[in-house]
């Protein structure tokens, strides 16, 4: 190999990051990983760490809904509370008892 080649090969080298998984070589993991390849090429054109972003993204975005709609979900129910006890109370007619003449 000569100094050019192996220059090249050494930029080449450092354009790319490896990242290595553990994990059980079962079947469940095994399409988990052909799904997130699938998914890699889909939506980020195969680069891993940008489809990982992309799912990281989507998850917080999940959690932060979850969040607002559980905060929405108090305020209506705080907001009921309120205009209930903002009615005008409905009195009650006391009856005198009537006895017979």
């Amino acid at each position: 190999m000569t100094v050019n080649e192996t220059i090249e090969h050494i930029e080449e080298v450092e354009k790319f990051t490896t990242l290595y998984m553990k994990d059980n070589n079962s079947e469940d993991n095994r399409n988990v990983k052909k799904s997130f390849i699938a998914f890699a090429w889909e939506e980020s054109n195969g680069n891993y760490f940008q489809a990982m972003k992309r799912l990281l993204e989507n998850y917080s975005a999940d959690y932060k809904y979850a969040s607002l709609f559980e905060a929405i979900q108090g305020i209506k129910a705080n907001v009921a509370m309120l205009e209930s006890s903002l009615q005008a109370p409905v009195e009650e007619k006391k009856e005198e008892p009537k006895f017979f003449n």
